[in-house]
């Protein structure tokens, strides 16, 4: 797995890594936004080092205390990364020597399709530090319609593992371990009813699906050529060759949830709370006669067995929490620390705005981006971004 540095600054600007390190640290202390601290660090490698090297606990203290910006695209300058601050209303431009095609965001890290070698990329926004992960098998996965990424932890941080869903005629799984050299990839065979488009979120030690559209819940098992059942024909994964390989299945633990006649009008969203409860999230939608748009809430409750089953329990609200739901990523903060959010809510980015639901009343707003930014539009996947 290849990790390197990278600048989004072009050759021309290359004299700023000369200035005097006194005159650095002098225009660092007079940054006050973290969007700032990110531009800062984007002029040069060495600019992002002293970032890095010696205010690493201030970028996260702001970070911490941003709510979560929504990533928006600009209508003809595909390499420039936008994000929107739906407080202040305002759009904070991110350029970049190549055109990012943002998947999804997982603790802080973004993900960009490399389509000419069927890989993943990360990318730091914060470190301007990529990733690139191995390709995939495109006879096993279509990388061309990924549906959404997530990552257990931070990369920057140690050891981490990936998890990749792609939402076509495959309907298929991808997983990787940080020091595996191949994807390992879902062993359909073994589901007794396939969720099609589906979910998943990395919880405490367990790997967590949902299907978008029925609520049914699975475990994501994943297992090594040292366990037996990896040699079970039921598991379709013998080792002929010996091989060192992995093995993933997916294991029910919670029926469907979604009536039959609302299956093409829920999706289902996962999140962790502030707490550390596992939620999940029913988005019912109704376009005809009238929009009509309704939520329903789940704390997931988990048997300490890892073969145990799930508990569904409803809950009308979020403790003071509010939720940021996007198309492949939902991310959860407490309110009270943020000016401007409103508690207890659920923001849900669609087209073409941002749909804030009130629990307390169950009223619905909306947030629209400024009309002085006409020319920017929601990504195609709409996504949060928590730095």
């Amino acid at each position: 797995m290849e990790k390197t540095a990278c600048s989004s600054s072009s050759s021309g600007f290359s004299s700023w890594a000369c200035l005097p390190t006194d005159i650095v640290f002098t225009i660092f202390h007079r940054l006050v936004s973290l969007p700032d601290f990110i531009r800062f660090g984007c002029v040069c490698k060495s600019w992002n080092a002293s970032t890095l090297n010696y205010y690493k606990q201030r970028l996260i203290r702001l970070s911490n205390l941003h709510l979560p910006w929504l990533l928006v695209q600009h209508d003809s300058n595909y390499k420039c990364l936008c994000l929107y601050d739906i407080i202040n209303a305002e759009i904070y431009k991110f350029h970049y020597t190549y055109a990012p095609y943002i998947y999804g965001f997982s603790r802080g890290w973004l993900f960009i399709m490399e389509e000419e070698k069927h890989r993943l990329t990360l990318l730091s926004p914060l470190s301007n530090t990529i990733i690139h992960l191995p390709p995939f098998d495109t006879g096993k996965f279509e990388d061309e319609e990924v549906y959404s990424v997530m990552l257990s932890s931070d990369p920057s941080l140690g050891p981490f593992e990936a998890i990749a869903i792609s939402c076509h005629k495959f309907h298929t799984l991808a997983y990787l371990n940080s020091s595996d050299e191949f994807w390992t990839y879902l062993v359909k065979d073994n589901v007794a009813d396939p969720p099609g488009c589906f979910k998943v979120i990395f919880h405490r030690d367990r790997i967590i699906g949902v299907s978008d559209s029925s609520g049914q819940v699975f475990s994501v098992v994943v297992t090594d050529d040292e366990d037996d059942a990896i040699h079970d024909a039921s598991t379709k994964c013998i080792n002929f060759l010996q091989i060192p390989t992995k093995c993933v299945t997916l294991k029910e633990i919670a029926p469907p949830c979604v009536e039959n006649s609302d299956i093409n009008n829920v999706e289902t969203h996962l999140v962790e709370t502030t707490r550390g409860d596992l939620l999940m999230i029913l988005r019912y939608f109704v376009s005809f006669p009238t929009p009509l748009n309704k939520y329903k809430i789940y704390k997931l409750v988990l048997d300490s067995d890892h073969d145990g089953q799930l508990a569904r329990i409803p809950i009308v609200n979020l403790g003071g929490d509010s939720l940021f739901l996007g198309f492949n990523n939902s991310i959860s903060i407490l309110a009270s620390l943020y000016p401007g959010c409103s508690p207890n809510s659920i923001y849900y980015a669609g087209h073409p705005a941002i749909e804030v639901f009130h629990l307390e009343d169950e009223s619905v707003s909306t947030i629209l981006i400024s009309k002085e930014y006409s020319e920017y539009s929601l990504a195609s996947l709409p996504t949060w971004i928590k730095l």
